[in-house]
């Protein structure tokens, strides 16, 4: 009887977050079997995202991605979903990740989230993304890079800094927020919580100088996979599940996007 009346304080409980969530631009959850709730897809596989209901997280569907080294496709090193460039400097953005048992530590990286800037010139063409969430030896390695110049060509950038948030956990899902003021000037900001925890608050620039704004992306791109050589990568698939991804504008707040 104590258990049952635990589970119904728990569905109350999480039912009452649900529906104080507000200020939202996105919730996918995948329960409706959609796949296309952002603005635009970078997925060249038809095995690159998959609604599954055997990975779920807290009763939602999550979605699939899968990129493998020896599709043919030189797309196919990505499958990402992005929205459009934002409007505001300041944005939430959470989700969930699950990393499978079959997700061994690469010393190859792959991104797994990212924000990437719009090129102002065909010189920021192939420009990496100022913020980015990596993994890399099993480990996740978030990076912010930033410009002042009004052009900024691969490699050329002013300054960046990487972070380690820890060892990857197989087999368990993974909770991020990020709260982001975009800037190039020292008044930027990058928060993160993983798990609930405040594990990153730096202030400073976080994008380059451009005219628009980053835009988001959702996925794995795995830009070693484009010699296409099996032979040549100790891991030749990755695969991760992704769930309760969420954007809130400027007046949302961690609860809004949490997962």
């Amino acid at each position: 009887m104590q258990r049952i009346k635990f589970f119904v304080l728990l569905f109350l409980c999480t039912s009452s977050v649900m529906a104080q969530r507000k200020n939202l631009l996105l919730d996918a959850n995948f329960n409706d079997g959609i796949l296309h709730k952002f603005e635009h897809e970078e997925i060249f596989d038809p095995a690159g995202a998959t609604i599954s209901d055997s990975v779920m997280r807290h009763g939602q569907k999550s979605v699939r991605i899968e990129v493998r080294s020896n599709n043919i496709d030189s797309r196919s090193i990505r499958s990402e979903f992005a929205s459009k460039p934002e409007t505001n400097s300041e944005r939430w953005y959470g989700l969930s990740i699950f990393a499978p048992k079959s997700y061994l530590s690469d010393v190859e990286p792959e991104i797994v989230t990212q924000w990437h800037n719009v090129p102002d010139s065909s010189l920021e063409y192939g420009l990496s993304p100022s913020l980015s969430m990596w993994v890399v030896n099993g480990r996740w390695d978030f990076h912010i890079m930033w410009d002042t110049a009004r052009i900024t060509p691969q490699g050329k950038w002013m300054g960046s800094v990487n972070f380690d948030l820890g060892s990857v956990v197989l087999n368990e899902w993974t909770d991020w927020v990020f709260h982001i003021k975009f800037s190039y000037k020292a008044d930027g900001l990058v928060e993160i919580y993983k798990n609930g925890k405040k594990v990153i608050s730096r202030q400073g620039p976080n994008v380059f100088n451009d005219a628009k704004l980053p835009y988001w992306k959702v996925g794995v791109y795995k830009w070693v996979y484009k010699d296409h050589n099996e032979k040549l990568h100790k891991y030749n698939q990755r695969v991760l599940f992704y769930s309760g991804i969420r954007k809130g504008n400027e007046k949302a707040t961690y609860s809004d996007v949490a997962p």
